[in-house]
């Protein structure tokens, strides 16, 4: 007894097998996208540390370059007198950098969040502003630190 079959089609081994190469395939494909997606995340968490810092010393900069008078009040407030004796302060507090405008109406403006560490200190000798920020560890491995030294306009005598 011989059976001659004519029938076409796909045996169950054969299913099974494409079955488990298409699952690997599809496993391998989705484990590069999705660890794509947490690097373009974590890069973007990154990149906003960084312009959070730049902008407070661009900004801060910008006073003191403008200023008559630069006090630092404590490590982590700066006092900026202009030339119509008009002040600013820039404070930290909690994770904020704060502006206050004690110029009348004490108007304060958060510029920046995510600020771990603001400390400012004043070389008398040098005639320098010291100014360092670090921003908050998020996600682990992200901590941005900048430095950054102004020198103070020489006072007429």
């Amino acid at each position: 007894w011989i059976v001659v079959s004519n029938e076409k089609g796909f045996t169950l081994i054969e299913m099974v097998i494409t079955i488990a190469v298409l699952s690997l395939i599809t496993g391998m494909a989705l484990s590069i996208i999705i660890s794509g997606v947490r690097f373009f995340q974590r890069e973007t968490i990154i990149s906003t540390n960084q312009e959070n810092t730049r902008f407070v010393t661009r900004t801060i900069g910008k006073e003191i370059r403008r200023a008559k008078e630069v006090n630092i009040i404590n490590d982590h407030t700066i006092q900026i007198i202009y030339e119509d004796s008009s002040e600013i302060k820039f404070v930290h507090i909690g994770d904020k950098i704060s502006r206050i405008d004690n110029a009348g109406s004490g108007f304060t403006t958060d510029i920046s969040s995510n600020i771990k560490k603001f400390q400012v200190t004043k070389d008398p000798v040098t005639n320098t502003i010291v100014l360092y920020i670090e921003s908050l560890d998020k996600p682990k491995g992200t901590l941005v630190k900048i430095t950054s030294k102004f020198n103070l306009r020489k006072k007429a005598v």
